[in-house]
């Protein structure tokens, strides 16, 4: 906990304004802190050092994933509807994780009794998980600069359109 409160420290002015960098950094610290924690028991004299460094890299991935969370659904709430965009993040990021734990009962079960088959699988599905999210960093990053002025834009003109409604409003009532 004290490694996660510490890097908040030294880097948390820096999450608001590369979101999606940061976002990728914490998918890759989580799925290295997995990989640590998985493979512990197999170092019995440095079992100690791993489950504590899984636990840093644990504690950075929910500050940094906190954080951008938020700087993400702002960037998406254009019409003042971050409550709306944190609801429908939410929901998706449920409905995620149950088809996860799904599929992981299902990975489980065929690859129980053969730890290779279980390395495997892990390696490939970080793999995965890593590419994609990379893939979805650079696409978002190539996209933002022509989307930042049209949304800029579309805010204004929805912040315009809204004081001027409550102007109109006021002056029927």
């Amino acid at each position: 906990m004290m490694g996660g409160i510490l890097f908040a420290i030294w880097q948390g002015s820096s999450f608001d304004n590369c979101a999606k960098q940061w976002r990728l950094f914490a998918d890759v610290l989580n799925d290295m802190g997995m990989a640590l924690e998985l493979a512990s028991p197999f170092f019995p004299s440095a079992f100690l050092v791993m489950a504590c460094t899984a636990s840093i890299a644990r504690s950075v991935t929910g500050v940094v994933g906190g954080a951008t969370r938020a700087a993400l659904t702002q960037h998406f709430a254009l019409r003042g509807n971050a409550a709306d965009v944190s609801a429908k993040e939410t929901s998706q990021e449920t409905a995620t994780t149950l088809v996860g734990m799904a599929l992981g009962m299902v990975f489980t079960r065929a690859t129980a009794d053969n730890a290779s088959a279980c390395w495997t699988l892990f390696v490939l599905l970080t793999a995965v998980h890593i590419w994609c999210a990379g893939h979805s960093a650079l696409v978002a990053g190539s996209s933002q600069g022509s989307s930042q002025g049209s949304s800029q834009g579309s805010s204004q003109g929805s912040r315009q359109g809204s004081s001027q409604g409550s102007r109109q409003g006021s002056s029927q009532g």
